[in-house]
């Protein structure tokens, strides 16, 4: 063989070693990329998860004080009662004052209801 054969042979191959290196440098680039958008939405689902486990835990502890007050106005409920009895046994109406006060427990321990109820299914709909 002589020389400019030869150095045809070596330029041949150093271009397609070359061209190998540039695909290699290109997947690896892809890989790389690919790996640092995985890792950038793990770290935002992780961030959005613990979102998720706080909100569920606040709504836990709302109920938890609706369920509490619900339980203080049960206990008015029952004085409104013995009230409204006593004042019949009496035979004596209830002045308006006072019955605007039990009207008013009355339409607030309804209203506790359903946020409890809502509550509940936000709590559901979370976790």
């Amino acid at each position: 063989m002589d020389t400019r054969t030869l150095k045809k042979i070596y330029s041949k191959l150093s271009q397609e070693d070359k061209t190998e290196l540039k695909s290699e440098k290109i997947e690896l680039a892809l890989v790389k990329d690919f790996k640092s958008n995985v890792d950038k939405l793990e770290n935002e689902f992780t961030s959005l998860l613990k979102e998720q486990i706080r909100l569920a835990n606040d709504i836990q502890q709302s109920e938890n004080k609706l369920q509490s007050l619900k339980k203080q106005f049960e206990g008015l409920n029952t004085d409104a009662n013995k009230i409204e009895q006593s004042f019949k046994e009496l035979g004596v109406d209830i002045d308006a004052n006072t019955d605007l006060y039990i009207s008013k427990l009355d339409t607030r321990t309804r209203a506790l209801d359903k946020l409890i109820q809502k509550s509940q299914k936000s709590y559901q709909a979370i976790k």
